[in-house]
């Protein structure tokens, strides 16, 4: 009687120690079988957009754009953006005559939307007021749509670094669209929320606003700053989410707004 008490506790340690050694081998095998998938850019990000049907990942970053495989792998080379000539204070196209203090500045990417449906990826930064393009989703080093000397009318994102723009594509009775947030910088156009097309029609350009801005600019006065956190629609709605600060008071809001999309 005394052995077998003596033995089962030995013979109990003895397999506990077994399987931890087995726990430990299944683990660290399963761990060198997972490896982690890693990209890095020379460059900070800004944004991270998926194309859900094929998995492939484009990364917005300083000065550059990215397009990885499902796996982040590089499946086109590093889309360079910048920097550029310009001056946050000049209207694009940047002419010595017009704009005798320019100078080199980093384009930093505002938004990056991906527009399967149409299979383009939209791409604005802060170069140049602000200005957009349209690439080819299957390869963003194709730039199908451009145009520098649209005026006011074609600035959608902020060109401040620091102030942040969201955005989002849906489709309109006339077409596709893109509702953009921005806060008001220093230098920006005044434009807080705004729709825009995204195809040429009704006397308008790509990027045009689509509606007349005017009552939501003057909702939101200089005496107060916006940084938009999200975007997003629920049927005939799209959202935005911003924390506005009034600077005489000092007081931070966070705010929901909410605009019907065939609002003209």
């Amino acid at each position: 009687y005394h052995m077998n008490h003596y033995r089962y506790p030995r013979e109990m340690a003895l397999w506990i120690w077994i399987l931890s050694i087995l726990s430990y081998s299944c683990i660290s095998y399963a761990l060198r079988l997972k490896k982690l998938d890693i990209y890095q850019s020379k460059t900070e990000l800004s944004h991270l957009a998926v194309n859900h049907d094929t998995g492939t990942v484009y990364l917005g970053a300083v000065n550059a754009l990215h397009q990885l495989t499902k796996d982040l792998k590089p499946s086109i080379d590093e889309v360079i953006t910048g920097p550029h000539l310009d001056n946050k204070k000049c209207t694009p196209p940047i002419e010595e005559s017009q704009c005798s203090d320019k100078q080199m500045t980093d384009n930093y990417n505002k938004l990056l939307l991906v527009d399967t449906q149409e299979k383009r990826i939209v791409v604005c930064g802060s170069l140049f007021r602000g200005i957009c393009s349209i690439r080819e989703l299957e390869n963003i080093s194709n730039r199908t749509y451009y145009e520098t000397g649209s005026g006011e009318k074609s600035f959608v994102a902020s060109n401040d670094e620091n102030v942040a723009t969201v955005g989002l594509i849906t489709s309109l009775k006339k077409g596709r669209m893109i509702f953009v947030g921005k806060g008001n910088g220093a230098n920006d156009n005044g434009v807080i929320i705004s729709t825009r097309q995204l195809f040429n029609g009704d006397g308008r350009e790509i990027f045009e606003l689509y509606a007349d801005p005017a009552a939501i600019k003057s909702a939101y006065p200089y005496s107060s700053s916006q940084q938009f956190l999200y975007i997003f629609e629920d049927n005939k709605f799209v959202y935005f989410i911003f924390n506005q600060n009034e600077r005489q008071a000092t007081i931070n809001r966070t705010l929901i707004g909410r605009l019907c999309k065939e609002d003209e």
